[in-house]
């Protein structure tokens, strides 16, 4: 017999481009909450409101710390998220430069 078990990865990070911001982040963070993770959603630097105004709306349906919003320049915070040990998997927008940054980290359970 051949067991599979389902187990959340515990924080999944996501950021969160400037165009579409609202689809952007409800696509995005659904599924990983589905899963029985939290979140730390950055928005993009052009567009924070957007999410800000998601996490007023959804913010009373969940436990508090469940999804965390993080604003600040992508640089800097990007950085520290990206060598953050808390943080399981990345879900990111699909710019070469995002996945060059990421992928240079010293972490080897980046992505999964």
């Amino acid at each position: 017999m051949a067991y599979h078990f389902h187990e959340p990865l515990g924080v999944v990070g996501q950021i969160i481009p400037w165009n579409f911001p609202l689809l952007m982040a409800s696509w995005k963070m659904a599924p990983a909450l589905a899963a029985g993770n939290c979140v730390v959603l950055k928005p993009a630097r052009l567009t924070p409101l957007s999410v800000l105004l998601l996490m007023e709306i959804v913010g009373d349906l969940l436990p508090p710390g469940v999804v965390n919003v993080v604003n600040g320049a992508g640089g800097e915070i990007g950085e520290y998220l990206a060598t953050s040990k808390r943080i399981a998997k990345w879900r990111l927008p699909a710019q070469r430069k995002w996945v060059n940054k990421l992928c240079n980290t010293p972490r080897k359970t980046l992505f999964r």
